[in-house]
């Protein structure tokens, strides 16, 4: 039989395996959000894109660049969408209110295609994803 100790050393062990693990699998997405919103600053872009959104980001009490962070979170998967949340520095209400909104409509293009392929109507449930995250947005919009 091993001792206590050993057992403990091999769960620490697999555990920080499988956390080194899953830092560089977030890494993948992380990474080039934070590039991509860093080289828009630079680039001048981040403040037209987002004023051009921005009326709309009002409703939910959300600044215009939470707009990108939605589009790519729609159209890529969850994970892009949060790094660049997380790399827009955003209030504790905005992160809420935009990480709500996030994922009702994460990865819709991808599951859309999937829902059809099941047999359901893929552009009605898109459709009904992406209403409920802006009624969840702006009811915590409101209570918040």
């Amino acid at each position: 039989m091993r001792s206590v100790r050993a057992l403990s050393v091999e769960v620490i062990e697999r555990g920080a395996r499988k956390g080194l693990l899953v830092t560089l699998e977030l890494a993948k997405y992380f990474l080039p959000a934070v590039v991509a919103v860093r080289m828009l600053e630079a680039w001048g872009l981040l403040e037209p894109m987002s004023r051009l959104v921005e009326p709309l980001m009002t409703y939910f009490q959300l600044p215009g660049e939470v707009s990108l962070a939605l589009v790519m979170g729609a159209v890529s998967s969850p994970y892009a969408g949060i790094a660049l949340l997380a790399a827009l520095g955003l209030s504790a209400k905005e992160l809420t209110i935009a990480s709500t909104m996030l994922i009702f409509g994460h990865s819709l293009i991808i599951e859309t295609a999937i829902v059809n392929k099941a047999g359901a109507n893929g552009w009605l449930i898109a459709g009904l994803r992406l209403l409920s995250g802006m009624a969840a947005g702006l009811i915590l919009a409101r209570l918040l």
